[in-house]
């Protein structure tokens, strides 16, 4: 069923370590995702703390932030088949109604344990100890 492919596609998921994940990346992925993947679902993200992980990455690397993304310039994909002409901007009430009528799946499969504060939160550290270089470039 639809249910148990979801399920299976999650556990997948959670099965696979984030060190695999990263593996051909920078440690600032692994670390984000370990980040995030500890974040509960109503916390709000130290974005400040995210943002210059990556900025600090950014300038490890030598990059300038020139405002082109590797996407800007590439032309759209083209569509596979013709766009029926029929086919209506807005789905009708019924077919609106229709939809709100299909389950929803949450990451947690709706087990929700309040007993247990921990509960769904990884015990693997944000980040890996590393050493650090300080640098005295002042300008």
């Amino acid at each position: 069923t639809l249910k148990e492919r979801y399920q299976k596609i999650g556990d997948t998921k959670r099965a696979t370590p984030i060190e695999v994940l990263c593996e051909s990346f920078p440690e600032e992925m692994a670390t984000y995702l370990r980040y995030v993947r500890r974040l509960d679902f109503f916390e709000k993200p130290d974005y400040d703390y995210l943002r210059k992980l990556f900025t600090d990455l950014f300038d490890r690397n030598g990059y300038i932030f020139d405002y082109e993304y590797d996407w800007v310039g590439k032309p759209l994909p083209t569509p596979i088949g013709p766009i029926p002409s029929d086919t209506p901007l807005q789905p009708s009430r019924e077919k609106a109604q229709q939809q709100t009528k299909n389950p929803v799946m949450s990451s947690t499969n709706g087990e929700l344990n309040t007993d247990d504060p921990t509960a769904g939160h990884s015990n693997a550290p944000i980040t890996a100890p590393a050493e650090v270089e300080v640098a005295d470039d002042t300008k």
